[in-house]
């Protein structure tokens, strides 16, 4: 019979990474702990640190987009007051 997938949650991934990151635990014992296979701990702990990054950049990147919209809007308000005006 065959075994059914364990659903896991983002919530379940991030403490996970979070432990193997502060390196308290060997990897042997986090693998007992949350009873999962050791790569999908050391994927787990990679994918973190490849995407924390984004998490401090977004506001920066968001209000650069903001700007540059902004500047968009004007030049074409800009472009149709000189075409209503001419």
């Amino acid at each position: 019979m065959k075994q059914a997938r364990c659903k896991v949650t983002s919530e379940f991934k991030t403490k996970a990474a979070l432990e193997a990151l502060s390196e308290r635990l060997t990897l042997t014992k986090l693998v007992q702990k949350h009873e999962s296979h050791p790569s999908q701990i050391t994927q787990g702990k990679r994918k973190f640190l490849d995407k924390v990054n984004d998490i401090f950049s977004k506001g920066e990147k968001a209000e650069r987009a903001f700007q540059q919209e902004n500047e968009n809007l004007f030049k074409i308000i800009g472009q149709m007051k000189t075409e209503y005006d001419g």
